[in-house]
């Protein structure tokens, strides 16, 4: 685990906006690519109208603001420092900040499916790299890696209003 760290580290040292640009690239792209597979195995998708009760400006808060910070501190945060706290490998600390991320995203079809394991993989990844800096950038990082992801998430959505 130290050695998959070892790479985005040093891009994370280099700019913590590059490295944002990247996770998000890489979670939109694997995350599209999972979702497209699991509905040809005939998995449903999510009603995403339900989404929308609360309007644009609704989900737009929900999903941008609050949501990202809610989950990086409940799926990344709290698992992480408190397997840290037990002595933890590593490689426990990436599943502990990532499965409970990708459990609660299961029963939104196959695009939660999708989001779920891709943002726990990544935003667990990104809590991880930035760790060593201080928890608070790790926090702040992942929720902007989140926030970013749910962005284009709420504009594509938006984007297919009648």
């Amino acid at each position: 685990m130290q050695k998959l760290l070892a790479y985005p580290a040093h891009l994370a040292n280099a700019s913590a906006s590059l490295f944002i640009f990247a996770s998000v690239l890489v979670a939109l792209g694997v995350s599209t690519g999972l979702e497209y597979g699991l509905v040809r195995f005939g998995v449903q998708d999510f009603q995403k109208e339900e989404l929308l009760r609360y309007g644009v400006p609704g989900l737009f808060v929900g999903a941008v603001i609050l949501a990202p910070v809610i989950e990086t501190f409940l799926g990344q945060h709290l698992p992480i420092v408190f397997a840290r706290l037990l002595g933890a490998r590593p490689a426990i600390q990436f599943a502990a900040g990532s499965l409970p991320f990708a459990v609660l995203h299961f029963d939104a079809g196959a695009g939660g499916i999708s989001a779920g394991i891709t943002g726990g993989f990544i935003l667990a990844f990104a809590y991880l790299t930035f760790m060593p800096q201080s928890k608070t950038k790790a926090f702040w990082i992942t929720a902007a890696i989140h926030s970013v992801i749910n962005l284009v998430g709420t504009a594509m959505l938006v984007s297919e209003l009648p």
